[in-house]
């Protein structure tokens, strides 16, 4: 009572209004009895472009306080007037403080607080207890909805969305939110809205998607991208740039982007020339040459465009190196055929052509093919694809590969690569390409003739067999091959059979020949070799057929090193005319030797005691050389001898009675020869 003495009853409810706003409401008052008293004593008349007044009507009785208490309310509820003076509400406060003994500054413009403009020094202890959430869309200063303003369950204020001030003193421990002036005509900026940001966050999960589903949607087409048939339209195309007699220009079109660097490219670190890049693509569109040829074939071969559309799409390294190699293989399987098709046509699985006719249709891809054995038996027929046909080059006649297995290793895959080339009697007839020796895994290379029908490989061996390290057959006989032996051919040290005979090779034996200690069939009759045989020979402990013959340019003699190779079973050493001196003794540790060829030679002195150790042998061939001396009574030890030939020698003697034990013995000959005597009885009886 002491603090309101004369102050009326109008000025202690407003005073009471304004405590009722704040955190502790006094305990008993009636907010809305506050109310009703306050405005009926009242009428506040405000505009948009004035500063509120009082209606002179409604206040008589009302003291200059109250006016200024009300007027200092009013201009809370309402926008701040247009052009209204920035000094009426710093008056009001003055008046209002002196009369309280409060101190009371006035509200801060709104764009003190805000983020682009400086805060003003005056602060404002006339607050609200919440600030304007952004909830409510009310134009003016927005109510806090204070549960403490319920009376009888109705809200204090009728007016939702207006705020209210009350006095503060400075001794009063209590801290508020200051009042914001909200300008109703100033909008945020778009980018500032709750609008946009979501837009913003909907538009980025959008953008997700979109690229995971472009993502899977690559993985999924790089996975099938390698179709059965090729798209008419780009087979159409890529056809279109058959190979001319006469240079093209460099590629303009994709797909001739996609030949010159998924084909031209492969084929170019595959094969490089010494000629640049120009120089190398001219090779390949001269129609005439043979890599002219395969490009050609390769430009309408869909196995082919499978494979460089399968490159062009995938990143899997694994893929790319396994297509590649395939690719190159493929290309090499094309280079044979058209290199040993040199006017002539193979006898079996050949490439169909226009106007061939047979008994279905499958046969245009199909066919049979015989393999023959190292005795040039046929050993197996077998249903094939034709050469130069849509299958994989695996399935041609006469080619056979590895299993498609993957090494651990990435860096060195095992790969389904051709493993064997066999074709034998096949009427070819050209030259071996140096290519031939790319095919890293090829361990079978079998292309002789047979009795009824020979081959025509002519030309040279390319020294590029060398690089064929896992080579264990290589079968060349009975073809027109010329030159020399190349010194690569005896690095292969995994060979188990060499056969080279029957051609026109010349030179001589090399002494790396030693190298070969895995060799068991060694093959180089009837060629032209001249030298003398290498004493190396006899590293090859592993020999079982050792086939010489008929090279009449050899000379000098047998070494002695041969009776090293025990395992022997064949030796044909016949009619190498210029061969002379001594038959070694240790020819008789040669145990299992059953054929033994050694005439038409020119070998002198005696026949060594020591071949007649040689218990298995059932043919011995001695005739038409110099030797001398008689025929040793040994003989008899040779109990499967069933040809003994030494005529045409200079033998002396007689001939000894142990003949008669050889049950087995079907020729004896020693016509032309000093010897005498008679046979023996049981010799003629048999």
């Amino acid at each position: 009572a002491s603090a309101v003495a004369g102050v009326t009853s109008f000025e202690q409810d407003l005073m009471l209004k304004n405590a009722s706003r704040r955190p502790q409401k006094p305990m008993g008052s009636s907010s809305a009895a506050l109310d009703k008293r306050i405005s009926s004593k009242i009428n506040i008349h405000s505009s948009s472009n004035t500063t509120p007044t009082v209606d002179a009507s409604a206040v008589a009785g009302v003291t200059s306080f109250e006016q200024d208490v009300m007027l200092k309310n009013a201009s809370r509820r309402l926008p701040k007037p247009m052009g209204s003076s920035s000094t009426t509400l710093p008056d009001l406060d003055q008046r209002i403080s002196i009369k309280m003994q409060t101190n009371v500054l006035p509200l801060e413009d709104e764009h003190a607080t805000s983020g682009n403009a400086p805060h003003t020094k005056e602060t404002s202890n006339i607050s609200l207890l919440r600030q304007p959430t952004s909830s409510n869309k009310t134009k003016g200063l927005v109510q806090s909805n204070d549960k403490h303003d319920v009376d009888d369950g109705k809200n204090v204020d009728d007016e939702k969305g207006v705020a209210e001030a009350y006095v503060v003193s400075d001794d009063e421990d209590f801290e508020c939110q200051p009042a914001l002036e909200y300008d109703p005509d100033s909008k945020p900026k778009f980018h500032q809205t709750k609008t946009f940001k979501v837009l913003i966050a909907t538009t980025a999960i959008l953008v997700v998607i979109a690229i995971v589903v472009t993502v899977t949607g690559s993985f999924v087409v790089s996975k099938a991208v390698a179709p059965t048939t090729i798209d008419d339209e780009l087979k159409i195309e890529l056809q279109s740039l058959v190979p001319s007699s006469s240079p093209s220009s460099s590629p303009t079109s994709s797909t001739e982007e996609l030949l010159a660097t998924k084909l031209i490219e492969v084929l170019k670190e595959t094969f490089p020339f010494r000629d640049n890049s120009t120089q190398y693509g001219k090779v390949f569109r001269d129609i005439s040459t043979r890599y002219g040829k395969v490009y050609n074939w390769m430009l309408s071969d869909d196995f082919t465009l499978n494979l460089l559309l399968m490159m062009n799409s995938s990143t899997e390294r694994r893929l790319e190196t396994q297509n590649s190699v395939t690719l190159c293989e493929r290309f090499i399987a094309g280079l044979l055929y058209f290199s040993l098709s040199d006017n002539t046509t193979w006898n079996d699985c050949i490439p169909y052509v226009d106007g061939m006719t047979f008994e279905s249709q499958e046969d245009e891809v199909y066919c049979k093919f015989s393999y023959y054995d190292v005795l040039r038996k046929e050993v197996e027929v077998v249903n094939a694809s034709r050469w130069l046909s849509n299958t994989d080059a695996c399935e041609w006649g006469g080619l056979r590969c590895t299993d498609s297995l993957v090494s651990a290793d990435e860096d060195d895959p095992v790969l389904n690569q051709i493993q064997a080339i066999s074709l034998v009697d096949m009427n070819i007839k050209g030259t071996l390409p140096s290519e031939i020796g790319k095919l890293t895994k090829l361990a079978l290379l079998s292309l002789f003739g047979t009795e009824n029908s020979k081959n025509k490989i002519s030309g040279t061996i390319p020294s590029e067999i060398g690089l064929l390290e896992n080579l264990i057959i290589f079968h060349v006989g009975d073809n027109q091959i010329e030159g020399e032996i190349p010194d690569q051919l005896y690095d292969l040290t995994n060979m188990h059979n060499m056969n080279i005979g029957y051609n026109k090779i010349e030179g001589q034996i090399s002494s790396k020949i030693g190298q070969l200690k895995g060799l068991s069939g060694l093959q180089m009759f009837d060629n032209q070799l001249s030298g003398s045989i290498p004493t190396n020979i006899g590293e090859l402990d592993q020999l079982t057929d050792f086939l010489l013959s008929n090279n009449i340019k050899l000379n000098g003699t047998l070494p002695s090193e041969i009776g090293m190779m025990t395992k022997l079973e064949n030796i044909w050493i016949q009619n190498c005319t210029e061969l002379s001196g001594s038959l070694p003794s240790e020819l008789g540790n040669l145990a299992k030797v059953k054929l033994l060829y050694l005439h038409r030679n020119n070998f002198s002195k005696n026949i060594p005691d020591t071949l007649y150790n040689m218990t298995n042998l059932e043919r011995m061939y001695l005739q038409k050389n110099q030797l001398t001396g008689s025929i040793s009574s040994y003989i008899g030890n040779l109990k499967e001898l069933k040809h003994f030939l030494v005529n045409e020698n200079k033998l002396d003697g007689t001939i000894p009675t142990e003949i008669g034990s050889l049950k087995q013995l079907h020729a004896f000959h020693v016509h032309y020869t000093d010897l005498k005597g008679s046979m023996p009885g049981d010799v003629m009886s048999a």
